[in-house]
């Protein structure tokens, strides 16, 4: 904020009406740098799950760039500038829930910051220091660790908050509503087959008649080809469809049936493993070694007993353009296919109740 607009805030504080300046104002916070450097850190910062960087995103998204008065200003600008220095990775990536496949500017734990008398350094630049008492270093390392922990901690919650629901059930819906739909879906597929088993072990002469004799004025002779072909598509769709389903939701189906039962292993191996990230870090301190390229060694994120990443993204697999183009034909070769068995099933019965083609 400029001088100028200093002396108007101090007016406005005054009872002065500034309101005319505080919406002049609006228009440069797009430009600004810290804005620019938010709005393009955010962008990967949506691909981490450790709660500082989803609240960096949250606090980002929610962002109303329009004060009324120059005090609103002033906050607004305060808190651009500290988003957008709390948008970098170092600020935010906790070693215990860094994905196995980042590959980002951060290559070690040595470059996370670390607060320690009131001020922000980086793990390694605290190793390096040679004015701050051994015991203050580890006690603020114990802290930092600690906050990781329960980071990680709320990872394994939300994630046992997560699988209440079956895979592929949005949370607006009851669970016994998608399974309702999910049974409906598989027996209509079983009786439609069971229907074209039938005609087949159970002949009926005048039905297929017209499929050895096809007539142009005959239903029979039409249906008699539609039936088997459409179902014979439904039925590689849907085949394909569940098949692609289970395969993708393993992960999370396996995830679901361990922490139902054994969640406690999983908070006791991730509490061992950060009393071995904290051991790690204060040997560093002792022995003053700089930690390099160690980013991904402690992560518990995919190497635990569950992929916490996978279950945390379940919603994600709905998304993927195979899974709605398999599903949308499985959908669409499933209402032609029972169309067309209703049809020939009235067919069919009139055929057998008066023993004529038609």
């Amino acid at each position: 904020m400029d001088n100028t607009l200093k002396f108007y805030l101090l007016a406005e504080i005054g009872g002065w009406d500034t309101s005319a300046y505080a919406f002049k104002y609006r228009s440069s916070y797009s430009k600004s740098k810290a804005y620019q450097v938010l709005s393009y850190n955010v962008l990967e910062a949506k691909n981490h799950l450790s709660k500082d960087a989803q609240g960096v995103v949250k606090e980002f998204e929610n962002l109303k760039i329009e004060p009324r008065t120059l005090s609103e200003a002033f906050v607004l600008e305060t808190k651009l500038n500290y988003l957008a220095l709390h948008s970098f990775p170092e600020y935010y990536l906790n070693p215990l829930a860094v994905d196995p496949n980042y590959n980002g500017e951060i290559t070690s734990i040595g470059e996370l910051m670390i607060n320690i008398q009131t001020k922000d350094i980086s793990i390694n630049e605290l190793i390096e220091d040679t004015t701050i008492p051994l015991e203050e270093k580890k006690e603020a390392v114990n802290e930092k660790v600690g906050k990781y922990l329960e980071d990680m901690d709320d990872l394994v919650h939300h994630s046992l908050k997560t699988i209440e629901y079956r895979a592929f059930t949005k949370k607006k819906d009851k669970n016994n509503v998608s399974l309702a739909r999910d049974i409906l879906e598989s027996v209509l597929f079983f009786l439609a087959n069971f229907f074209f088993l039938f005609t087949l072990v159970y002949p009926l002469n005048v039905y297929w008649e017209c499929f050895y004799n096809p007539s142009p004025t005959m239903a029979m002779t039409y249906v008699i080809y539609l039936f088997p072909f459409a179902l014979f598509v439904y039925d590689v769709f849907f085949i394909l469809f569940h098949s692609y389903r289970a395969k993708i939701s393993e992960p999370y189906n396996y995830a679901r049936r361990f922490l139902q039962k054994n969640s406690e292993k999983v908070f006791d191996d991730i509490q061992r493993q950060a009393e071995s990230l904290s051991d790690y870090i204060c040997g560093a301190i002792n022995n003053r070694l700089l930690l390099q390229n160690d980013i991904k060694d402690f992560s518990k994120l995919s190497t635990s007993y569950v992929d916490f990443k996978k279950v945390l993204n379940v919603s994600s697999l709905m998304e993927g353009k195979t899974y709605k183009m398999l599903k949308s034909l499985k959908n669409i070769f499933s209402t032609i296919s029972w169309v067309i068995t209703m049809i020939t099933f009235i067919i069919y019965i009139i055929g057998a109740t008066f023993r004529v083609g038609f």
